[in-house]
């Protein structure tokens, strides 16, 4: 399980590696007072949300329709969410910002926090 959260969160560098190992490491020393896990229903939805990106109901053509500015953020290399999805979606939302995280994958997040 551990293999697979590193392969899925972070890239095969030993830098990113060694980060992915710390933040497992962080997540099992707080016990308390940590956010809730996902629901369900959240998950289902985005995934249903992220098979509409293509095709020909595509959610892509919606984008322009955000007018509040955006910070679009990812890895540079995240194979769950590719990070061409969020160059994308910064190039069709009129007030984005992208920001790509180096080194990283899915999990850009918890190597830089």
């Amino acid at each position: 399980m551990v293999t697979d959260f590193l392969y899925l969160f972070f890239e095969p560098t030993e830098t990113s590696q060694v980060r992915g190992k710390e933040y497992l490491k962080r997540l099992r020393i707080r016990q308390n007072d940590r956010s809730p896990l996902v629901k369900e229903e959240s998950f289902k939805a985005q995934t249903q949300a992220l098979l509409k990106l293509g095709g020909e109901d595509s959610l892509y053509e919606r984008l322009g329709e955000i007018k509040q500015p955006v910070l679009v953020m990812n890895g540079d290399n995240d194979i769950m969410a590719p990070t061409v999805n969020s160059f994308i979606m910064s190039q069709r939302i009129e007030n984005a910002q992208l920001i790509l995280y180096p080194d990283s994958g899915h999990g850009f997040l918890f190597r830089y926090p």
